[in-house]
């Protein structure tokens, strides 16, 4: 799980996304780590952990997920992918989310390439 001060502030938003705005959240990657940080919270019942053998760091290039399937983004566009997920937000490498992303799963009709906000 990438991004600054991760996985704690990560987490943090997590769990806000949760209790104060009633969204449904899955975490993607390491379960102990995730575990760590969401008994901080007293979350570990609350959001549940899907598990990523490994996660992309932030100076790989755009295509490393696509050799890393086990990625914790692989993963999470899989889980939107199959349905069992909505969206993925990740505070991670941003060449390797839109990558992925354009990769594994469907674009939108009439959406000629990924929005960065």
């Amino acid at each position: 799980m990438g991004g600054d001060h991760a996985p704690h502030e990560i987490v943090a938003g997590a769990v806000h996304a949760v209790r104060e705005r009633g969204l449904p959240v899955v975490l993607v990657g390491s379960p102990r780590v995730l575990y760590e940080a969401l008994a901080d919270h007293d979350a570990t019942k609350e959001i549940p952990i899907v598990r990523a053998e490994e996660a992309l760091s932030m100076d790989e290039g755009a295509l490393a997920s696509l050799r890393r399937p086990r990625s914790s983004i692989a993963i999470a566009c899989h889980l939107v992918r199959r349905g069992d997920a909505c969206a993925v937000v990740s505070a991670g490498s941003t060449a390797g989310i839109v990558a992925t992303g354009r990769l594994r799963l469907k674009g939108q009709q009439g959406v000629l390439r990924p929005a960065i906000a």
